[in-house]
C-alpha cells in the first residue's frame, strides 16, 4: 500500500524561547522580538516542500501501512543549527527517527530568532502526518472524540481518556481534545497527566486551560507545603 503524506508546521513561541537568555529578558525595554524562519535552499526555500523531499519513510510504513501523526519540538540557535529535539507525539520510533533525521539536515539553514536584534535560541514545532491514500484517519479521530465525549459525560473517565488519546494521536494538536482528555485525567486523581495536557493546551497558544491551570498550580503549592511541614515535623 503507497503511504503518501502532508506536512503542516506550527511555530510554538513562548516563555521558555527565553530561557537562556533570562539576564537580557529581565531588563526593560525589550520589545522587537523576531521569530526564527527557515531559508531554505535556492531550488527549496519552503519547509513543507524541503522536508516533504528529504524526509525517507521506514520500510515499516511500506510493509503495514502504518498512519498516524508525529510532533517534534525543537529549538532553533544563533549558530543557524538546530538542537534538544523532543518528540512531542510519537507515532513509532522509526517514523519518529526519520522526522528528526529529516529536520537535521535542515542544520544552516535558518535564520536565527533574534531579541532586540541579538541572536537568541528560540522553539518551534513541525507536525508530520503520515496517511495512506484513501485513508478515513481524520474520520477516525472525530468519531473517536465524538464517543470520548459522551463517556466523558457519564463520568467514565477511564475509557474516555482511550478515546481521546486515539483521536489525538491523529490530531495531536486539537486543543478542544487535549483539554478534555487533560479533564478526564484530573477527574481519576492523575493530576500530573492533566497538568501536562493543561500546559500543552497553553503551548498551542489556546487559553482554555488556563482555569485548570491555576488550580492545579495551587494544588502543587499546598502539596509542597504540606510536605516541607511533615519533614519538619
Amino acid at each position: 500500500m503507497k503511504l503518501s503524506y502532508l506536512i503542516f508546521v506550527f511555530a510554538l513561541f513562548s516563555s521558555l524561547a527565553f530561557a537562556q537568555n533570562e539576564d537580557e529578558t529581565t531588563k526593560p525595554g525589550i520589545n522587537n522580538v523576531l521569530e526564527p524562519d527557515f531559508n531554505g535552499t535556492t531550488e527549496v526555500p519552503d519547509i513543507k516542500e524541503y522536508i516533504e523531499g528529504n524526509l525517507c519513510l521506514p520500510k515499516i510504513a511500506q510493509t503495514w501501512g502504518v498512519e498516524g501523526t508525529v510532533v517534534v519540538h525543537f529549538k532553533v540557535l544563533p549558530t543557524r543549527d538546530l538542537s534538544e529535539f523532543q518528540v512531542i507525539q510519537s507515532l513509532s520510533p522509526e517514523f519518529d527517527k526519520a522526522v528528526i533525521v529529516a529536520l537535521q539536515t535542515t542544520n544552516g539553514m535558518w535564520r536565527p530568532g533574534t531579541i532586540d536584534g541579538r541572536p537568541s535560541s528560540m522553539e518551534k514545532e513541525m507536525t508530520v502526518v503520515f496517511k495512506n491514500e484513501g485513508s478515513q484517519m481524520y474520520t477516525t479521530a472525530q468519531l473517536n472524540r465524538e464517543r470520548a465525549d459522551d463517556l466523558l459525560q457519564e463520568g467514565k473517565y477511564s475509557r474516555a481518556i482511550k478515546l481521546y488519546t486515539k483521536s489525538i494521536g491523529s490530531c495531536p494538536n486539537s486543543e478542544i481534545t487535549i483539554y478534555r482528555r487533560g479533564l478526564s485525567k484530573y477527574y481519576i486523581g492523575d493530576l500530573e497527566g492533566a497538568l501536562n495536557d493543561f500546559e500543552r493546551v497553553s503551548d498551542l497558544g489556546s487559553h482554555l486551560a488556563d482555569p485548570m491551570l491555576t488550580k492545579l498550580h495551587e494544588v502543587v503549592v499546598c502539596a509542597n507545603r504540606e510536605l516541607q511541614l511533615s519533614s519538619i515535623l
